[in-house]
């Protein structure tokens, strides 16, 4: 079964690590993409937000 690809851009994800970029959750705020973590048993992951197309994203 084939899904349409997921636009990840202006939304946060969830990785299962620094090291293992496996994306676990996603949600257009913080709180929603650690609760679809925790939803597939993950709870000590790595939380990045990924910049909307074309936006300058300083740290």
């Amino acid at each position: 079964m084939n899904h349409p690809p997921v636009t990840l851009n202006g939304r946060y994800v969830d990785m299962k690590s620094s090291k293992d970029h496996t994306i676990v959750g996603v949600g257009d705020v913080p709180e929603t993409a650690l609760k679809d973590a925790i939803s597939k048993g993950y709870e000590d992951t790595v939380l990045l937000y990924v910049p909307e197309k074309d936006m300058v994203h300083i740290y």
